[in-house]
C-alpha cells in the first residue's frame, strides 16, 4: 500500500511526522508540562503551514493531499494533546 502513495502524499506525510517528532523532542524541554507544549507546539506548526498553503495559492480538493490536509492534521492533534491535558485522568489529586 506505502508503494502506491503519490511522491507528494509521501512528502506530505513525511513532513506531519517530522513535525510532530521535532515538536515531541521541544516539548520534552518545555517547563510548562509535556503535553501543554505540545499542544501549542503543534499549533504554531499549523498556523505556519496556513500560511505557507495560502502564499502558494493552494486550494482544498478532495483528489490529492495538500498542505491544508497537514494544517488540519496538525489542528487535530493539538487539540487532542490539549484536551488529554485537561483531563481529570491526567491531574494529579491535591492532598
Amino acid at each position: 500500500m506505502i508503494a502506491r502513495i503519490d511522491p507528494i502524499a509521501r512528502s506530505l506525510v513525511g513532513r506531519f511526522v517530522f513535525k510532530v517528532s521535532v515538536s515531541a523532542v521541544l516539548a520534552l524541554f518545555g517547563k510548562s508540562g509535556f503535553l501543554l507544549a505540545l499542544s501549542g507546539l503543534l499549533a504554531l506548526y499549523g498556523m505556519i503551514t496556513a500560511v505557507t498553503a495560502v502564499m502558494q495559492g493552494q486550494r482544498f480538493t478532495m483528489h490529492a493531499l495538500n498542505q491544508w490536509d497537514e494544517v488540519l492534521w496538525l489542528s487535530i492533534a493539538a487539540m487532542g494533546c490539549s484536551l488529554l491535558q485537561q483531563s481529570p485522568l491526567l491531574q494529579q489529586a491535591t492532598p
